[in-house]
């Protein structure tokens, strides 16, 4: 993938979330009921070595239900 700002080859980078062993992910409830079930997305990121840009990208965004 190349940076969309500088054109250099952006790496994969691991996003901590604080938590050991848990990676970030997207959620999304439909409704706004407690027992509303929460629908996840976990999430790539990319880096640019040059300019610091970061891309965030869902791996499956047609799970969520944004509808």
């Amino acid at each position: 993938m190349e940076c969309e700002k500088c054109g250099t080859a952006m790496i994969d980078a691991q996003l901590c979330t604080g938590m050991h062993g848990i990676p970030p992910y997207l959620a999304h409830k439909r409704g706004k009921g407690a027992f509303e079930p929460e629908h996840r997305c976990y999430v790539d990121c990319f880096v640019c070595p040059a300019c610091g840009k970061i891309e965030f990208y869902a791996q499956d965004a047609q799970k969520l239900p944004f509808a």
